[in-house]
């Protein structure tokens, strides 16, 4: 490394002064001086290094602990969701509305810069962002699983699309979103007894979408 030869010189220059000053050496002594201080800067060159690589790693550590806390966050934002989705619905709203209960009163999570709002009793939902979508989870009501068997649901939907919404789809990739859609989806439970349901509007593209849903119903399968 330049920076050694650097120091070496120096080193040399200030040896030689004092081999000068003090009548002269010999020789072997000037070049175990000479090797056991190139010793020590690789030494201390090595330290060095192996602190950069500590610094690395805690570096690495700390992200990975920013990453885990974000998830943990977003867990405790889904786990909200599902006590909001809950407490929208009492029997006599399930029996008109439907497990989700009334849909203007559904709180719903956002992604990728999508949005909605309630227009004369629509769902609108739009977004312009690569795999913008909104999406809620369902808490399984205790009566309505068997245990060790997953629970079957059907969402009837209706509604149109008024932008874009090209490869955008309901509940999964097997139900896309046409022009204008009325449609039943099946949709199955996961074994931690809730229900994700979402609903993309676009999905690897840029485009600018709106969707309105005038109707939607869950129900048992």
């Amino acid at each position: 490394m330049n920076n050694n030869k650097g120091v070496t010189c120096r080193l040399n220059i200030h040896i030689l002064c004092i081999i000068k000053k003090n009548g002269g050496c010999n020789v072997m002594d000037v070049n175990d001086i000479l090797n056991s201080l190139e010793q020590n800067t690789n030494n201390i060159l090595e330290k060095y290094e192996s602190l950069q690589d500590e610094v690395s790693k805690k570096n690495d550590l700390i992200i990975e602990l920013q990453n885990t806390i974000e998830e943990k966050n977003k867990t405790i934002e889904d786990q909200k969701q599902i006590i909001n989705s809950k407490s929208n619905c009492n029997e006599e709203v399930v029996g008109e509305f439907g497990l989700l209960g009334d849909m203007t009163k559904i709180q719903w999570q956002i992604e990728n810069n999508a949005s909605y709002y309630i227009e004369d009793n629509k769902l609108v939902v739009e977004g312009s962002n690569r795999y913008a979508n909104i999406y809620l989870y369902y808490k399984e009501n205790e009566g309505d699983y068997v245990e060790g068997a997953l629970t079957k649901y059907v969402l009837s939907i209706e509604g149109y699309v008024e932008n874009g919404c090209t490869n955008g789809y309901i509940g999964s990739a097997k139900y896309p979103i046409e022009k204008s859609f009325k449609k039943d989806i099946l949709l199955t439970s996961t074994w931690q007894r809730s229900l994700f349901i979402r609903i993309m509007l676009n999905q690897s593209q840029y485009e600018t979408s709106k969707l309105f849903i005038s109707k939607m119903k869950l129900v048992l399968g």
